[in-house]
């Protein structure tokens, strides 16, 4: 889908134009995107997902992940601003997909 096909107002969004998986990704590799969102809340996650339905592609952080340096045409979601922690009960932590797991064990430890 191309950035100007979408037909939700994205301002509010967090975004990057053009999305370069090269610079973001922990191998060093990859083409472009013309546009990413970086959701800060799972309901921004959904919305995105729920709007952009099978044109985007999601990502994490791109570690140890080899992308084709032809990019993609579709719009990327990055979930590294998805962050939140929380305890559920005394058994269970709810840990967002954008928390790194350093961070969750020194989460944990504190």
């Amino acid at each position: 889908m191309k950035e100007k096909e979408l037909t939700f107002e994205y301002d509010r969004f967090d975004i990057e134009r053009p999305f370069d998986f090269s610079s973001h990704s922990s191998m060093g590799c990859g083409g472009k995107a013309s546009l990413a969102f970086y959701p800060k809340t799972e309901e921004e996650f959904v919305f995105l997902l729920t709007n952009l339905g099978t044109d985007c592609v999601v990502v994490g952080n791109l570690t140890n992940v080899l992308v084709s340096d032809l990019g993609t045409d579709k719009v990327v979601i990055c979930t590294k601003k998805l962050r939140q922690i929380q305890v559920v009960n005394e058994r269970s932590v709810y840990a967002e997909s954008g928390v790194l797991s350093n961070a969750l064990l020194a989460w944990l430890r504190a």
